[in-house]
């Protein structure tokens, strides 16, 4: 019987309910499950959510790994984790390259992470070796519901790991969204805003017109105990509010915000409009490392249809009303909250206001 290979692996991805037990060859039987008291005993793992933990030790995965941990989550989620310690470059360059062959190059996150194409970085880690804290090697691929990483770390020093992520789909929720807009939060009015000094004036022209104006604002005082800018753009050469023509607004800071206040921004919003459109609430602990390490950041994200339910893409009937969103941009505006369709949001309102 062949042993299984990675590719074996990653295809099993693509099968209904990933059938990575039979695709890595292993029986019920060889799993070990940790107790109760083990799990509790780790509170970084009780923190992000997981709730049951199986081990198989002494066992050889694919010429390179000695161990495999299968950690699962609350939320559905189910992480394998293979851990070595490799102390030959070969095995390394191997393993990267039958990932490389089948997901191709994926993400890398220099300058705080090296690649696992720098082999002179691979060659110093395996005899124990390095230089500085960016000498740890990390890369990452996306394959639909499926992450898959693999890091040659610096601590335990020459300790590959390799671990694929299957995150269970989440439905979103088609409920009336009851509890208003966001301007439920806000203190200053468009009205106010509008009036503000301006730190930016910005035009943009097509075929010889006027097709929209970013002006951005300094705000008197911070949005939410966050903001201290807003941008409003508006598609017309006049400066002023009508809801009939289309305007977006961002509000963003000239500081930089700390995860705490990302997740509470995340929490608040969160409470006016429930799930997004992936189904996503509260942060995940991945995305709270990404802001952490200003990295980009997917954030959440609300679109709206005319009864100011999630946006059906597949209901042909509907139309869009507006759209709210948080996003993390290290190298423009970092964390931005976004309005699209703002003037059909402030009309939305109004109605609302006299019912």
């Amino acid at each position: 019987m062949l042993s299984p290979t990675i590719v074996d692996l990653i295809h099993s991805t693509f099968l209904p309910n990933w059938p990575y037990l039979e695709s890595l060859k292993l029986k019920p039987s060889q799993l070990l499950e940790a107790s109760y008291d083990m799990i509790l005993s780790n509170p970084g793992d009780v923190a992000i959510g997981i709730n049951r933990v199986q081990v198989v030790i002494d066992h050889d995965f694919f010429n390179a790994f000695n161990c495999l941990v299968i950690k699962h989550f609350t939320s559905g989620q189910t992480t394998l984790m293979f851990n070595a310690q490799i102390n030959r470059a070969e095995p390394v360059i191997d393993i990267y390259n039958q990932l490389k062959d089948i997901l191709g190059n994926g993400w890398t996150f220099e300058p705080k992470f090296s690649t696992f194409s720098e082999e002179e970085k691979i060659n110093s880690l395996a005899n124990g070796q390095f230089k500085q804290a960016n000498d740890e090697i990390l890369q990452v691929w996306n394959i639909g519901q499926f992450s898959v990483l693999l890091n040659y770390k610096l601590d335990p020093l020459s300790q590959l790991l390799l671990s694929i992520s299957h995150q269970s789909k989440k439905e979103p929720d088609r409920h009336v969204r009851a509890n208003g807009t966001l301007l439920n939060l806000l203190k200053f009015s468009p009205e106010q805003v509008i009036t503000m000094p301006e730190v930016k004036h910005e035009v943009k022209e097509e075929n010889g017109a006027v097709k929209y104006v970013d002006y951005t604002f300094q705000l008197e005082e911070s949005e939410m105990n966050l903001f201290d800018r807003v941008r409003l753009r508006i598609f017309d050469a006049e400066k002023k509010l009508d809801l009939s023509v289309q305007m977006h607004i961002s509000y963003f800071s000239e500081f930089e915000m700390s995860a705490s206040q990302v997740i509470s921004l995340v929490n608040i919003v969160v409470g006016i409009y429930g799930a997004d459109n992936s189904g996503m609430k509260e942060m995940e602990p991945h995305e709270v490392d990404q802001v952490e390490a200003d990295e980009m950041w997917s954030g959440r994200s609300w679109t709206f249809n005319r009864a100011h339910k999630i946006y059906d893409h597949d209901e042909p009937d509907q139309s869009i009303l507006y759209q709210a969103s948080i996003t993390g941009n290290p190298d423009q505006d970092g964390i931005i909250l976004n309005i699209l369709a703002y003037n059909q949001m402030l009309d939305f309102q109004e109605v609302l206001n006299e019912v």
